[in-house]
């Protein structure tokens, strides 16, 4: 239909068949058949022939020329409107961060996300064990976590360290433990077994 109608348009416009077909760079006889056949679709004649070279439109053929040029100018705006949103588009990116590190490293951060336009970021907190779960099942971009573990496929960068603080008397038989999978819970339970210290759960 495409070429029908462009030869139609040629037409239209030139009023003349020999001149469309050097428009349109094919022959005379195949800008006839292209406009028998659109006649044949929609049941009407578009342009009288009176044996000489220039033709004359019908009502439908003004009909037809109105239409297709309104059509052509609405699929331009909408092609121009889908580039001009892709073009301010932004690529959601998921960021997982652990309790401590949305603490402490997300608010030094949060200035360079921010100017990022081209990214809308979304950000997760939850414990280490989950970040990386997140990562390899690959719900999350990134992660930035505390605890030392490892997975395949996942490339990890050490950032610059951090220091816990003992707050409390060491001696006392109540500790506070963060979850399982918690970074702050695996260096909890490794400075109690460094110092040999057996704990005991208390409601869970």
């Amino acid at each position: 239909m495409e070429r029908q109608l462009a030869a139609f348009m040629a037409v239209y416009e030139t009023r003349n068949f020999s001149q469309a077909a050097r428009q349109l760079f094919i022959s005379q006889p195949s800008v006839s058949v292209q406009i028998n056949q659109l006649e044949n679709h929609f049941g009407v004649t578009l342009f009288e022939r009176n044996g000489r070279r220039q033709v004359q439109p019908t009502k439908a053929a003004d009909q037809l020329y109105v239409a297709y040029q309104r059509q052509q100018l609405e699929w331009q705006t909408t092609v121009a409107q889908i580039k001009q949103t892709a073009k301010h588009a932004k690529t959601n990116v998921t960021l997982g961060f652990s309790q401590t590190t949305s603490v402490e490293l997300l608010p030094r951060v949060m200035p360079t996300l921010l100017a990022a336009k081209q990214y809308q970021f979304t950000i997760q907190t939850m414990n280490s064990a989950a970040i990386l779960e997140g990562v390899v099942n690959r719900k999350l971009a990134y992660g930035v976590i505390e605890k030392p573990m490892l997975a395949d496929y996942v490339i990890q960068t050490e950032l610059p360290g951090d220091q816990l603080v003992l707050a409390g008397n060491p001696a006392t038989n109540l500790w506070l433990l963060r979850e399982p999978g918690s970074g702050v819970r695996h260096y909890t339970e490794a400075y109690l077994h460094e110092r040999g210290i057996v704990r005991r759960n208390v409601g869970g």
